[in-house]
């Protein structure tokens, strides 16, 4: 809020001066979420269109070549495995190797969202600013003679303002919390030493 000034006029000066900075600053937010609901609506109509057109083995690579480019892969990783196995791969240096078997997860999990929407129309309905720098974006996939369904995105907008996703919510059921899930139940049943074996052999056949 802006200061109080003695002089009433200078105070009616100051007073419209942040009355027009708050619609300047609302214009910036409104074409910020406008550009994050373009962002996930061009996501979403290129992965139904890549289920639509492509064999299986094209669309493992193409969305592949999405999920590098698209999702916060750093922010994921984090999440996924919390704090304490988080600095433990770092410190044997075995981050990076695991970021890779995450992406394959990320990729089948992110591809067999779309695969019983052929034929499918998508459509973003709405978006909500969380903070300055995280959004959820809902949209919605309507299949002929079916029931459509609801899709949240959580995207979170870089320094630079390129958006990347953080999370896929389809149906109410949480990509990343599948993928914790996951990796918790290997290291409840094998223990943390035996993770990174047993992604690389689950993962192996995978490009």
């Amino acid at each position: 809020m802006r200061r109080v000034y003695f002089s009433i006029v200078f105070s009616l000066f100051t007073s419209g001066a942040f009355w027009m900075d708050n619609i300047s600053a609302k214009g910036e937010r409104e074409q910020s979420l406008t550009s994050v609901e373009s962002f996930v609506e061009e996501v979403g109509k290129k992965a139904i269109n890549v289920v639509l057109t492509n064999p299986q083995e094209t669309i493992v690579k193409i969305f592949s070549n999405m999920v590098l480019s698209l999702f916060a892969i750093d922010y994921i990783t984090r999440y996924v495995l919390g704090k304490t196995y988080y600095l433990r791969l770092e410190k044997e240096k075995e981050l990076e190797r695991f970021k890779q078997h995450l992406i394959i997860m990320l990729v089948l999990l992110f591809s067999a969202s779309f695969t019983d929407y052929v034929q499918a129309s998508f459509a973003v309905i709405g978006s909500t600013k969380v903070n300055e720098n995280l959004y959820i974006v809902k949209s919605v996939v309507s299949v002929p003679g079916k029931t459509s369904s609801i899709m949240n995105w959580f995207v979170q907008m870089g320094t630079t303002g390129s958006f990347h996703i953080r999370n896929v919510e389809s149906q109410g059921i949480s990509l990343l919390n599948i993928i914790k899930g996951q990796i918790e139940g290997i290291i409840a049943e094998q223990g943390i030493a035996r993770l990174m074996p047993v992604m690389k052999t689950k993962y192996a056949g995978y490009p």
